[in-house]
């Protein structure tokens, strides 16, 4: 089953004092990972099976379809969180901001602050 957790993410920008994101994210369990995999899986595995049947196209769809399963099931089965959303002050220009989530959550990552246009450097939160 999916869970929703916060987490506190430290921003810092150059020159600047860094400050606390907060970032929304889905944690998947294996059991919620296997079937994400799965659901991309299967339907390319489909694909590269209807490909077989077409002259000249299974030289290309065949492989290509089957790659994509592996490769895209495989992404799906490792991705153990996703970020559904990213909000804080901004470090360099101090003003409350929506950042868009990355694609992939993975620490550290730089983003652009949607108001001033400055890099974000985002890393876990140090308990000091």
């Amino acid at each position: 089953m999916a869970t929703a957790v916060e987490r506190a993410l430290r921003a810092t920008t150059y020159a600047k004092s860094p400050t606390s994101l907060t970032a929304r994210l889905t944690e998947f369990e294996r059991s919620e990972r296997l079937r994400r995999a799965g659901a991309i899986f299967l339907p390319l595995l489909g694909a590269a099976l209807f490909s077989l049947f077409i002259p000249a196209w299974h030289f290309v769809g065949v492989p290509g379809f089957l790659i994509l399963a592996f490769v895209l099931g495989r992404g799906r089965l490792l991705e153990a969180a996703a970020m559904d959303s990213l909000e804080g002050i901004c470090p360099s220009c101090g003003t409350p901001q929506r950042f868009a989530p990355p694609a992939k959550f993975e620490l550290p990552v730089t983003l652009r602050c949607p108001g001033c246009s400055a890099f974000v450097k985002l890393e876990p939160q140090t308990e000091e």
